[in-house]
């Protein structure tokens, strides 16, 4: 993401003129320096746009083309002295005149190479300086626009890391209910366990009870069939001997007495009997509910822990994805501190450059 323009087109004619008040060239670098902030490129680019739009008048430079030195006329005073001499005098003067005006033109001449060389060393110098400290302003500019792009991207992976975070959060608040529901649970299933184990226990009490009833009646129809070979010993007893009648019929009695206390004591087992029978039914019922709870428990209880194991493997994505974020904002920051290193090389060659045409300025 490019950054916006970092100067105004106002700082851009101000350094403009006090440049041309100092009597310094106008340039990227020199803009720069005035300026204090922006490329060299682009501050050229605005300087040359408000000097097409008048707003900069550009100085008009002097003629440099180089003037021919003519011959030059003797004075007044030594013509009148030279009319007095002698030819040969008169001729010497020229030639003495001539050979002085040749010397000092080409003693000139050498001094004015020799200040173009100079001033040709001095701008190809300068030219040099210039060049070096554009690249070292428009690789500050890149580290800029760099730096800029790496703290939105670190802004970006700030944002994705607090809604990984919060995402965390939500999936530790639900684990932890889910936890919570499940610790619920296991308590109820245990107290269902405990419910279940106390009714099985009754139940083998009415089952224990079912079969002593069920000896009980087995025992009173042996005693019954007994009584009734009795009955019919007694009987055949009584037809065989009619002296032992009355007896007989006492016994008959007495034993018709004992089966109808008999009769109604099986009466009553049978009685218990059917109860036991239904309350044994209802706590197989009971039991029966019991078993399938405790199947849907478990049902339930698997899915909690398919979605608590779906949800600790979010976690751990979540945290991998976290310690990648932290690795790449790493590497980006360590390649940012790479990019202050260079520019801090790039600014001292920048101060060595200035320093050095300073000193070619000053010579």
């Amino acid at each position: 993401m490019a950054r916006e323009r970092a100067f105004s087109d106002q700082q851009v004619i101000e350094a403009a003129n006090a440049l041309l008040v100092e009597g310094k060239n106008i340039n990227g670098t020199s803009l720069r320096n005035k300026i204090g902030t922006g490329r060299p490129s682009a501050l050229m680019s605005a300087f040359k746009a408000l000097e097409d739009s008048g707003e900069i008048l550009a100085p008009m430079l002097p003629d440099s083309t180089e003037q021919t030195i003519t011959h030059q006329e003797l004075p007044p005073e030594i013509a009148e002295r030279l009319s007095i001499m002698l030819g040969d005098v008169e001729q010497l003067v020229h030639q003495i005149n001539d050979h002085a005006h040749y010397t000092v033109e080409q003693r000139l001449n050498q001094a004015i190479a020799e200040a173009n060389e100079r001033a040709a060393n001095a701008a190809k110098r300068e030219a040099e300086s210039i060049q070096e400290q554009d690249k070292a302003f428009e690789q500050l500019e890149d580290a800029l626009e760099a730096n800029a792009d790496l703290q939105e991207q670190v802004k970006q992976e700030h944002k994705e890391s607090s809604r990984l975070n919060a995402a965390l959060n939500v999936a530790q608040s639900e684990t932890k209910a889910a936890l919570d529901t499940v610790s619920e649970r296991d308590e109820r299933l245990a107290e269902m366990q405990k419910q279940i184990a106390s009714m099985q226990k009754q139940l083998n009490t009415a089952e224990s009870d079912k079969a002593k009833a069920q000896g009980q009646v087995e025992s009173l129809n042996k005693q019954l069939s007994e009584t009734g070979q009795e009955l019919k010993v007694a009987l055949s007893d009584l037809s065989s001997s009619q002296q032992a009648q009355a007896k007989s019929e006492n016994q008959v009695e007495q034993l018709s007495k004992q089966l109808e206390e008999k009769s109604e004591e099986m009466s009553k087992l049978n009685a218990s009997l059917k109860t036991s029978e239904k309350e044994l039914g209802s706590l197989q019922g009971q039991v029966g509910s019991l078993t399938e709870q405790i199947a849907n428990q478990k049902a339930a209880n698997d899915q909690l822990q398919g979605k608590f194991d779906e949800e600790k493997a979010a976690h751990i994505r979540a945290e991998s994805r976290i310690e990648n974020l932290n690795s790449e904002l790493n590497k980006k920051n360590e390649s940012l501190l790479e990019t202050l290193a260079s520019l801090g090389e790039a600014q001292k060659l920048s101060a060595k450059l200035e320093g050095q045409l300073m000193q070619y300025q000053q010579e």
